[in-house]
């Protein structure tokens, strides 16, 4: 469908929907997602404050099992970056890697409002391209990170000489109408989104299946990931991973089908004292395959 993501419409059965809350800030319209533990736990220990960054082509739906896990112990806070799903308003500049960073840095204050000080600095999980953006953040503005948590991470490029030829590639189709309709009407040909993520190597279930389906099938969305991913430049990027000064935990899937296991183990290598977890099971999407188990090593990684 040519029209965005209606909240009225498409997002009637949105997983964590009474979580949701829409925010204006900017030119941006976010939509987040905010969770608060019990009030027992918010009573016996002060819970740190959790973001939890979506990757490429994604939305808040990805946490749907984890987030609820996490918020047994912590405030969780999932957003749509700007262009993907219900966020609107986003504009060419929003789309880099250093825009992202800098929308969240502004949300966060906007959130923040007049809270104490004391509660500056959050802990910030990205998935994918996520991971990416909140290390960014980190490199940008450390007073408001107190860690990063990378599952998956896009941090570096990866392709050999093909990768050369990605961004002209992207760009061209990125403004280009017509390239996005066919990808929705390709979307849309029975088992096309099956395949893509059964190539992430990860069996998801049959909810997930279908919300992924939502969102390729809509033609604003789409545009958006295009646009997104004709401007995401890792080399300059990954030149200033090594000026990192923070805490900074690397999960990977031996599995990954879409980011290979390298790409964590060579980033570890690059930022000083990171610590690396390679786990044997799972694909690219392993925190919705076994929330559970995924939620628990962010916990261990938070307490470390």
């Amino acid at each position: 469908m040519s029209e965005a993501l209606s909240w009225d419409r498409e997002g009637t059965d949105w997983p964590l929907r009474e979580h949701s809350r829409f925010i204006s800030q900017g030119h941006l319209r976010w939509h987040a997602q905010r969770l608060l533990p019990p009030s027992s736990v918010v009573s016996a220990a002060r819970p740190q404050r959790i973001w939890l960054l979506h990757g490429t082509g994604a939305s808040t739906h990805t946490w749907r099992d984890v987030a609820p896990i996490l918020a047994q112990h912590h405030e969780v806070i999932s957003v749509d970056l700007p262009g993907h799903a219900y966020t609107r308003g986003a504009v060419d500049e929003d789309l880099t890697l250093s825009g992202m960073a800098r929308a969240l840095i502004a949300l966060q204050a906007a959130l923040r409002g007049k809270e104490q000080p004391a509660l500056r600095a959050d802990t910030w999980i990205g998935h994918s391209a996520g991971a990416a953006v909140a290390l960014q953040l980190m490199l940008l503005q450390p007073s408001i990170v107190r860690e990063v948590i990378s599952l998956n991470g896009a941090l570096l490029p990866w392709g050999g000489r093909a990768a050369g030829l990605f961004m002209p590639v992207a760009r061209a189709l990125a403004t280009n109408p017509w390239t996005t309709r066919f990808l929705v009407w390709n979307a849309r040909r029975p088992g096309t989104v099956d395949l893509l993520l059964r190539d992430t190597g990860s069996v998801i279930d049959e909810r997930g299946h279908r919300l992924y389906q939502r969102l390729a099938h809509n033609e604003v969305h789409l545009r958006a990931v295009l646009r997104m991913m004709a401007q995401w430049e890792l080399e300059p990027f990954a030149r200033e991973l090594p000026q990192l000064q923070g805490r900074v935990t690397l999960i990977s899937s031996a599995q990954d089908g879409t980011v290979p296991p390298s790409i964590s183990a060579r980033a570890a290598a690059l930022i000083p004292g990171s610590n690396l977890i390679t786990l044997p099971r799972w694909g690219h999407l392993g925190h919705e395959e076994a929330p559970a188990e995924w939620a628990s090593l962010m916990l261990q990684a938070m307490v470390a």
